[in-house]
């Protein structure tokens, strides 16, 4: 009798082996996600045999109980991916109810069968709780740099100098990730020198991240605008200065001409022939520079010597009767006394007839010429 007794209880479970990789065929698979928070299983009738499918994380504690979730005997039984039999457990929380408290092994798909303890489908309700446990991995916040701030001029870009290491003493094994943000105006956001190209002032974030510990740096980038110069060309007569003024957009800038090296937004200069002069301006480390200022020469009727009227001045559209003496090459005195009539042109002639202007000598009266100072 007892033999056929024995055999009655363990054929079913021979059985069950046979033909299914469960205990007891499921009745219904329904998946879970453990949490730190206890959740539940919904409550399964009398003849039901549920399996539950989850990821587990290799080193994460998982716990399943029907603990006052049952008033019948239960039994839970873990699988693997490949259907082989894990663990089971039965009677941990009194006669009948299961807690089963699992060390996953290693991180993959499981599932976990709720039945009797003869492979059985229940034969009274039941649901299931299940939560999970994972150590915290020691580490210390990783020691980031975004670099020092950056200065750049309007449609021009900038190499970010980015540093990030693993923080001393860490116990993580978990690889070290970078990311910058905002993505805006970056060659890339995962790699710690990249290019920047913001088209406004903009405050990158570098973020370094070993597992669960973070630490983050800024950098500002400053778009400043690209400055505009403009300076206006002037005439002078030959021995005599002129001055040459630049304007800077935005003011505030420097200022640095060339040749000459001043620094000053106007200039006083006494070239001896037409020179074209250079400026460069900067502000906020941005510059702009005009190439085309020129102090110009102006040329007119030159006598060796000035008689009457003497110093007069005269305007665009007037006219001055000049006397000079004209020396011809080899002679001690003035040999003859020229007058001529002159009239400027144009605003380059408006001029002040000097006396003694120049010392020289010229062989023909044609060749006669006025050095003037601008009105």
């Amino acid at each position: 009798m007892r033999f056929w007794i024995f055999l009655f209880l363990i054929f079913p479970l021979f059985y069950a082996r046979l033909h299914a990789q469960y205990c007891t065929p499921p009745t219904s698979t329904t998946a879970i996600t453990p949490s730190t928070t206890t959740q539940f299983t919904a409550t399964f009738p009398a003849g039901t045999a549920p399996v539950f499918t989850f990821t587990a994380t290799a080193g994460c504690t998982y716990t399943f109980a029907t603990c006052g979730l049952s008033s019948v005997d239960t039994y839970l039984r873990i699988y693997n991916a490949a259907g082989t039999l894990v663990q089971g457990w039965d009677d941990q929380c009194g006669f009948l109810q299961t807690n089963a408290v699992w060390l996953c092994p290693t991180s993959g798909a499981y599932s976990i069968q709720l039945s009797q303890f003869f492979c059985q489908p229940l034969y009274g309700a039941a649901s299931v709780s299940y939560f999970t446990s994972c150590p915290t991995t020691s580490c210390t916040n990783p020691i980031v740099n975004a670099g020092i701030n950056l200065v750049l001029c309007a449609g021009g870009s900038v190499q970010l100098a980015g540093l990030a290491s693993i923080g001393s003493g860490s116990g993580s094994t978990a690889p070290l990730t970078i990311l910058w943000s905002p993505a805006a105006g970056l060659s890339s956001t995962n790699i710690l020198n990249p290019i920047a190209t913001p088209t406004t002032t903009t405050t990158y974030t570098l973020t370094a991240t070993q597992g669960s510990c973070t630490s983050q740096d800024q950098v500002i980038v400053t778009v400043n605008p690209t400055p505009t110069i403009t300076g206006t060309s002037q005439t002078f007569c030959p021995g005599s200065s002129v001055t040459l003024n630049a304007t800077g957009i935005p003011s505030g800038g420097a200022f640095l001409w060339a040749p000459g090296g001043q620094t000053s937004n106007t200039i006083t200069v006494s070239p001896a022939a037409t020179t074209t002069y250079n400026v460069q301006y900067t502000i906020g480390g941005c510059s702009a520079t005009s190439n085309n200022i020129t102090a110009t020469q102006i040329n007119g009727l030159d006598f060796v010597n000035t008689q009457a009227p003497g110093n007069s001045s005269i305007c665009e559209g007037q006219s001055l009767t000049v006397y000079g003496q004209v020396y011809e090459l080899g002679l001690t005195e003035a040999n003859w006394t020229q007058h001529h009539q002159y009239k400027p042109s144009n605003m380059a002639a408006k001029c002040m007839v000097q006396r003694n202007v120049q010392s020289g000598f010229i062989g023909e009266s044609k060749q006669r010429r006025i050095s003037s100072n601008p009105e």
